[in-house]
């Protein structure tokens, strides 16, 4: 797996969506991830300021989480939802995850 396919994978990107993202071709994307052809540098700052929002995001969603009261099916589900912050693709997803995860590190912290 080359960093790029591991970075769009970090973001919650499938091929399609990272395609729609960049605005470029499936076939370039594949490319890029094969490490055929390096991404262009304008790539790489497009994912560092997504995975920015992504951390944004999933950090207002783990402050506002209150695991102690949570069932496992409640934690699984977990949606991190900001409508100032419109995430692409599966990135949503990412910032869900995310979310769980810093929570639980906050709690283990207390």
């Amino acid at each position: 797996m080359t960093t790029f396919k591991a970075a769009i994978d970090i973001c919650g990107l499938a091929h399609k969506q990272a395609a729609d993202y960049f605005g470029v071709s499936q076939a370039t994307i594949k490319t890029w991830s094969s490490g055929k052809t390096p991404p262009p540098i304008y790539a790489w700052h497009m994912l560092a300021s997504l995975l920015e929002q992504i951390m944004t995001v999933a950090d207002r969603t783990s402050a506002n989480l209150e695991l102690s009261v949570m069932n496992r099916a409640e934690i699984s589900v977990v949606k991190a939802n900001d409508s100032s912050d419109e995430l692409p693709g599966s990135a949503g997803d990412a910032a869900s995850a995310m979310a769980i995860m810093m929570a639980i590190q906050a709690n283990r912290k207390r």
